[in-house]
């Protein structure tokens, strides 16, 4: 019996860690690069590096997330007056 390769899911895992940054729904995109990570890792596949480091990328991406979503928010209601409600929550409705 073959041993199945994982180089497809660490190399997804770092994919995901990266973009988790920029664009980040619900937190699923950190979620997804932690446990994909783990997998690549636990499993042994051949390129484990691209696994550590979307595991690191994953961790690091949520509080940093949490962050924008509590102090961006709050900055471009202040600047704008109000208006920054509807203004943050534009990506989200187009």
């Amino acid at each position: 019996m073959e041993k199945k390769d994982y180089t497809g899911i660490c190399t997804w895992s770092l994919i995901l860690g990266i973009t988790a940054f920029f664009c980040n729904p619900l937190y699923l995109m950190p979620i997804a690069a932690i446990v994909l990570g783990i997998v690549g890792i636990v499993n042994g596949g051949s390129r484990k590096g691209l696994a550590i480091a979307g595991l690191i990328c994953g961790l690091v991406a949520i509080p940093v997330q949490i962050f924008l979503d509590t102090f961006a928010g709050t900055f471009v209601t202040l600047i704008t007056g109000g208006v920054g409600i509807i203004v943050a929550w534009l990506p989200w409705v187009i």
